[in-house]
């Protein structure tokens, strides 16, 4: 669900500026970076930090249903700009 801001359901106060791996690695559309990435968050799972790792699957969840003015999905987004 997006609200006014277009940022779904996630509060304002909750929205940061990715860690800059992610940004760098989403920048350069690298699935090498991201796969280092989600290795850490393994490190996560292995050392008991559940809180933490619920945040970050909700968080998941919450992105890749969020929409822009145009109703699309970063899915969308994505396939649109594909070859581009």
């Amino acid at each position: 669900m997006t609200d006014s801001h277009g940022t779904g359901s996630i509060p304002p106060e909750n929205l940061s500026t990715p860690p800059a791996g992610l940004y760098d690695a989403a920048i350069m559309g690298s699935v090498a970076a991201l796969d280092d990435l989600l290795k850490q968050y393994w490190k996560a799972a292995l050392t008991g930090h559940l809180k933490f790792l619920k945040q970050l699957f909700e968080l998941i969840l919450e992105l890749a249903s969020e929409q822009d003015l145009e109703k699309c999905t970063p899915r969308h987004l994505a396939v649109l700009s594909y070859g581009t």
